[in-house]
């Protein structure tokens, strides 16, 4: 089948992420349950992520038996977190693990290999994160971007869409970007080009280095190819990396490949993460997504990732934003999110909006300066971005700017906030 999105998540369901060195004792165990691998050869794997990724086939007939099987169903029926709902049908990608991991668990005295899901994952596009609302994208006349100092300042890595080669971005910005645009283009498009008139806003002397990981529409078919790019990063002299994108989960655990590239990263790149825009669910899960407003999103609430919820930065009490994640203890700081002024695409857009979990055209505007106001945590994660690498003088290192942070506009999430 492909991606499947259901309450509360998406993730293939046609595929496993394995540990490397255990690839061909799970391939061998899925054989001797009659599922099908797609294909019989060395499955495609990462070495920097000490990941594998086996390619299923007709997984619905190689569960099967496994459905005939009540007293396994319920338990693995009952072994599922609280947040899914009682009515929802038990997936086979789920049974198939629940089944897997029981296997190993009873042959090997308890110890199981590390398995997961490979999941999508989104943009943290503008207010709010779950359903579609206007006035949150429109076309302003600035601001231009300062121009370098003549300092030379580190460089800054953009995981994003690609990146439109705006007259502000010229020369300062190696990647994967748009040559041409054919309007109307989809708003979601500009993600990346605004996330990087951001950071050069506050350090203007910053390269950056952007690698397409998100669609024109901001969405990925799947977390292993972010995986590789976010750890192709390691050793490669780029102290901060902005993270402007993620999911949930409907476990609340965080995907397996996201978490394994994160720690394969090293202690030299700082990951700074937008906290996700669904602060204005309540507190129980919502009926059509599942989600809190609490919900972690990954990678942001991974240990060692910088998370960046909203305040209004043009509020001089920083009060923080609605759509901002409510009394989440995972979230480190806040910073400007609210209407913030950047670099955008030019000409026709389609102002593409969530309404009931799908992006639809809300209208149609002429951004003829290319600037745009928007609103997210992705914009207060690139704000933090853009402030270490401003605070990056002198020698000082990533981690020795992130020591100076709270500072400014920038603010840590108090337990209130949070």
């Amino acid at each position: 089948m492909g991606i499947v999105e259901r309450y509360g998540e998406s993730y293939r369901d046609d595929q496993l992420a394995v540990e490397l060195r255990d690839t061909a004792l799970v391939m061998r165990e899925l054989l001797a349950m009659n599922v099908v691998l797609a294909n019989p050869g060395p499955p495609p794997a990462s070495a920097d992520l000490g990941l594998a990724l086996i390619d299923l086939s007709n997984l619905a007939a190689g569960v099967r038996p496994l459905r005939d099987d009540p007293d396994l169903v319920a338990a693995a029926a009952t072994a599922r977190a609280a947040p899914y709902r009682r009515d929802d049908p038990l997936p086979d990608i789920d049974l198939l693990l629940f089944a897997l991991r029981q296997r190993f668990r009873a042959r090997y005295d308890g110890w199981v290999p590390t398995i997961g899901k490979n999941r999508p994952l989104a943009q943290i596009e503008g207010w709010p994160y779950i359903k579609g609302a206007s006035g949150v994208l429109n076309p302003v006349s600035g601001p231009r971007i300062p121009a370098r100092d003549g300092t030379p300042g580190p460089r800054v890595g953009i995981l994003d869409t690609r990146i439109f080669a705006h007259p502000d971005l010229v020369g300062r910005f190696t990647g994967d970007t748009v040559a041409t645009l054919h309007p109307p283009v989809p708003s979601t498009l500009g993600h990346a080009t605004f996330v990087a008139g951001l950071i050069l806003r506050r350090a203007p002397g910053a390269d950056l280095v952007v690698r397409a990981v998100l669609d024109d529409e901001g969405g990925n078919d799947d977390s292993w190819d972010v995986a590789t790019k976010i750890v192709a990063f390691r050793g490669a002299g780029v102290p901060v990396l902005n993270l402007s994108f993620g999911c949930a989960t409907v476990d609340r655990e965080a995907p397996l490949v996201l978490r394994r590239a994160i720690d394969r990263l090293g202690p030299d790149v700082v990951v700074v993460a937008a906290a996700g825009n669904h602060g204005e669910l309540g507190r129980d899960p919502d009926p059509d997504t599942g989600l809190t407003g609490r919900t972690p999103i990954w990678p942001a609430a991974l240990d060692g990732v910088v998370a960046v919820g909203a305040h209004d930065g043009h509020d001089p009490a920083h009060a923080k934003a609605g759509f901002s994640p409510h009394r989440a203890p995972w979230v480190d700081l806040l910073a400007p999110g609210v209407d913030e002024e950047s670099t955008f695409l030019t000409g026709d857009v389609s102002v593409l909006v969530r309404q009931e979990g799908k992006l639809v055209v809300e209208d149609t505007v002429d951004f003829a300066a290319g600037y745009a106001t928007w609103r997210g945590t992705s914009f207060a994660a690139a704000n933090v971005s853009g402030q270490l690498a401003a605070l990056m003088t002198g020698g000082r290192t990533a981690r020795e700017a992130l020591a100076s942070l709270p500072g400014g506009d920038i603010v840590a999430a108090t337990d209130e906030e949070r």
